[in-house]
């Protein structure tokens, strides 16, 4: 029963969020108030009714989002400081808790189609948010504030394992290297990347509208990684070959969720095309590990020892639950090991090894077959 009425706590989670209670309760702190604030004084900030007020707060302290310092009494915690000032992460949990919670209704019937379109997704049977009954993608680009938000969405959801993806895979060894990152949106995982690693360059592919909000983004975060030609902006479409020959690393970041396989070979191969021997394709994206594995699995994954789940349970629910957003919206998916495997093979390349970064999100290194000539 607790998994059946868990959506309130997202509720709720959405609630806190978009009135910014995090915030407030920063402010408070600033002032000197270390047990935070009472449901009353957080009612006259964020316009909630106070009891109401407490009953959110309740639960999301029981569920170690805030702290409970009193009877009604609330401030932050190590969780919810998270938020702190941070609209990028804040608008992410925003999507959440509206567009993406509001087509989820309609997951039932979406179940039941075969159809693995775009234009079958639940999104386009939504009609809050979507009354016209479009595709996520045009519903997002003709319409400017959700398009923007979605942007700093991008950027929140990179927050949330940035410093494994910075740490755990050997960007300091590829030395003077050109990094492509294909659809990159603003460049939320390559400016930090350029920001660590000094030799690194990058060129961020997306489309016209996207490249014009990632310059803005440099331009306010790291301008001098424009002025020195480190960071390049390219208008691209990546079912097309990509631009850049002979590139050190394509990387990839939370691309392929978003296709079918027949696309994701499509992408794939655009790339594979414009490869030479010395080019490697990065697939930054959390693979999907279920609850069962096979024994010969303990080659390319970490496997739990029992008695735990060999997935280790609790931390691959997120991916689990992002599999259905994916569904939801577009009828994308996230994949199984043998499942990418098949589709990066299906476009010419090889595995060579899948890092597995701290947290849900892994790096699959692709190259060409040794015996291919480029």
């Amino acid at each position: 029963m607790a998994c059946a009425a868990q959506y309130f706590e997202s509720r709720a989670m959405h609630a806190a969020s978009a009135a910014r209670i995090p915030d407030i309760l920063h402010q408070a702190w600033l002032e000197g108030k270390s047990d935070g604030l009472t449901a009353e004084e957080l009612s006259q900030k964020c316009g909630y009714e106070k009891n109401k007020c407490a009953r959110i707060m309740r639960l999301l302290a029981t569920g170690h989002i805030f702290n409970q310092t009193g009877p009604e009494t609330f401030s932050n915690n190590r969780t919810s400081a998270a938020l702190i000032n941070n609209r990028a992460l804040a608008n992410y949990i925003d999507l959440y808790g509206g567009e993406y919670y509001a087509s989820s209704q309609h997951l039932i019937e979406a179940f039941k189609d075969d159809s693995l379109a775009l234009e079958r997704a639940a999104f386009t049977q939504e009609k809050i948010y979507n009354p016209e009954g479009k595709t996520f993608w045009d519903y997002n680009d003709e319409n400017s504030e959700r398009h923007d938000m979605f942007a700093a969405a991008m950027a929140g959801s990179a927050q949330t394992n940035l410093w494994a993806l910075l740490n755990d895979y050997p960007w300091g060894k590829l030395g003077a290297a050109t990094v492509v990152d294909v659809g990159g949106g603003i460049g939320s995982l390559s400016l930090p990347l350029l920001k660590k690693y000094g030799d690194l360059s990058v060129v961020i592919q997306d489309r016209e509208s996207v490249i014009a909000q990632a310059e803005n983004y440099w331009k306010t975060n790291y301008s001098t990684a424009i002025e020195d030609q480190r960071a390049v902006f390219q208008v691209a479409d990546f079912f097309q070959r990509n631009k850049v020959r002979g590139a050190e690393v394509y990387m990839l970041r939370y691309i392929m969720h978003d296709w079918n396989d027949d696309a994701c070979v499509k992408i794939l191969s655009a790339i594979e095309a414009s490869m030479t021997k010395k080019s490697k394709v990065l697939i930054v994206e959390s693979l999907l590990i279920p609850a069962w594995l096979p024994a010969r699995a303990a080659s390319t994954l970490s496997i739990a020892p029992k008695p735990l789940l060999p997935n280790y349970g609790q931390p691959q629910r997120f991916t689990h639950c992002r599999d259905l957003n994916m569904m939801n919206l577009i009828n994308g998916t996230e994949r199984t090991v043998p499942e990418m495997t098949h589709v990066i093979e299906s476009a010419g390349l090889v595995v060579e090894k899948i890092w597995e970064c701290r947290g849900s999100v892994h790096i699959t290194e692709c190259a060409l077959p040794a015996d291919v000539s480029a």
